[in-house]
């Protein structure tokens, strides 16, 4: 059986519109990966528009300040006020840091509705977040 796989393996390879599809294939990922950190988002962080790269960076610092601290209605209650600041302004400086929290009570609630998210309250648990890096 590996003699036939690679006897067809060597055809493919013999075939020169493979070669040349499988480069334009390639190139096609790498561009796509670039253009993806340059590219800018919707994120303003003090006014400012960041592309992805940027977004990543600024958004693992303020995870790593939350890192360790549990889920409490202290936590709660800030990401609320975050969330509020964000309505009104439009800057996500605020709002980075709880984006992880806002997820894992979603996923909790089994709902990521904003409003249901955000009017959850913890029967008096607290709860410890581990936070996942993005990578890059």
């Amino acid at each position: 059986m590996g003699i036939i796989y690679k006897y067809e393996l060597k055809k493919l390879l013999n075939n020169k519109i493979i070669l040349i599809t499988a480069g334009i294939l390639c190139l096609v990922v790498i561009a796509w990966g670039i253009f993806n950190s340059v590219v800018s988002t919707n994120s303003k962080l003090d006014g400012v528009v960041l592309t992805r790269y940027a977004y990543n960076q600024i958004s693992k610092e303020y995870q790593n300040e939350l890192s360790g601290r549990k889920i409490d209605s202290i936590l709660l209650q800030e990401m609320r006020k975050a969330h509020e600041t964000h309505m009104k302004t439009g800057d996500y400086s605020n709002l980075v840091a709880y984006e992880d929290v806002f997820l894992f009570v979603g996923e909790i609630i089994d709902s990521y509705s904003t409003p249901e998210v955000l009017s959850f309250t913890f029967p008096g648990t607290f709860i410890p977040i581990f936070v996942q890096y993005r990578l890059l």
